[in-house]
């Protein structure tokens, strides 16, 4: 433990500590993970004569071992080059200085969040070697109506928001909620209107519960969306989201006159256990991910179910209902980062 919260560069102390927590548990349960460190010629924490940190090439390792799907085939490719530039604006997305300075107010506040108990978690020091971008659109043909006025893109999109509980069945079991905890009640601050709400944080309970800031909310003539950003607090069942990233929902008008609502994001698996705790396969493959998945098509459902019997008109987009791209991080991080272009990620590739 010492040595990784040492040697191990660019993460916090806190973030650390939950790295060496988890990195001993994984020596105490996995044998595999315990048979690559033991078997290392050099110390795991050490660089190689190359200058690679020896922990990640283990990472490497294992991951080419059990999926080697997380490679990037040239067919997965098409997804990027179409939805590319819209994940790429979802893994930028930055909290803004006023959301961050709210974090760093509640800290400072409330004793329940001192100590750096309250942070938004960065994809880029997650475990995950796989990242997920995923996209699950609802076509709009015509908007419902509503206590006898119809939506459009601003209101429909403000209604999922305040009510995101109604759009997710019971049997799912996920449920949104304002965060309540250590003298904090996000309530008042959730239930503002639109940009107003900005800093909130939700609480999620589910199969490994977590925690998100509203880290955005944008507004124009034909778009309106909102993105949460995972969060790490102190709350004893959110603790540490189980993925690290940032995901949108939004309503936008196309050019023939209908509409899309969607939700987005791109995320990786924060632990290195993984969301289900079986172990170091978790974070090298989509494992853990499904349930998330299973979600957004249930939120699909009810959107057009709630579309539909309130006078409105809305299906699921008949070839595209869903678009899943799952791979190698470091194959794609330069692209979702915005520091190479499509045709340099095609080049790099060998595609």
């Amino acid at each position: 433990k010492t040595f990784l919260i040492e040697y191990v560069p660019n993460l916090t102390f806190n973030q650390k500590r939950e790295i060496a927590r988890e990195h001993l548990r994984m020596l105490m349960e996995n044998s595999e993970y315990r048979n690559l460190i033991n078997n290392l010629p050099n110390n795991w924490w050490d660089r190689d004569q190359d200058g690679f940190m020896i922990a990640r090439k283990i990472q490497l390792y294992v991951e080419y071992q059990i999926a080697p799907q997380a490679t990037l085939p040239c067919n997965e490719l098409s997804k990027f080059q179409t939805f590319g530039q819209m994940w790429q604006d979802v893994n930028m997305h930055q909290a803004s200085q006023a959301v961050m300075n709210r974090i760093y107010n509640l800290e400072n506040t409330y004793p329940a969040f001192a100590n750096n108990g309250l942070y938004v978690q960065d994809i880029n020091s997650a475990f995950g070697g796989i990242v997920n971008c995923d996209f699950f659109p609802v076509r709009i043909v015509n908007y419902p109506i509503v206590n006898g006025v119809q939506m459009n893109h601003e209101s429909l999109l403000e209604y999922f928001r305040k009510n995101m509980n109604s759009f997710i069945s019971p049997t799912v079991d996920v449920s949104f909620s304002p965060y309540n905890f250590g003298g904090l009640d996000d309530s008042p601050l959730w239930n503002q209107d639109k940009a107003n709400a900005l800093g909130a944080i939700v609480h999620i309970h589910m199969v490994d519960d977590g925690a998100v800031v509203l880290s955005g909310y944008s507004m124009t003539q034909s778009s309106n969306k909102f993105t949460f950003s995972t969060l790490k607090t102190p709350y004893l069942s959110d603790g540490l989201h189980p993925v690290s990233g940032n995901r949108r929902f939004g309503v936008y008008v196309n050019s023939n006159g209908e509409s899309t609502f969607y939700t987005m994001g791109v995320d990786r698996i924060t632990s290195i256990a993984g969301t289900t705790g079986s172990g170091i396969k978790d974070i090298f493959s989509s494992s853990g991910l499904e349930d998330a998945d299973a979600l957004w098509r249930n939120v699909q459902s009810n959107m057009i179910q709630f579309i539909n019997a309130n006078g409105g008109s809305a299906t699921l987009y008949g070839l595209t209902p869903e678009i899943i791209a799952r791979t190698n991080w470091e194959a794609v991080k330069s692209f979702l980062k915005g520091e190479i272009t499509f045709e340099q990620l095609k080049q790099q590739s060998g595609c």
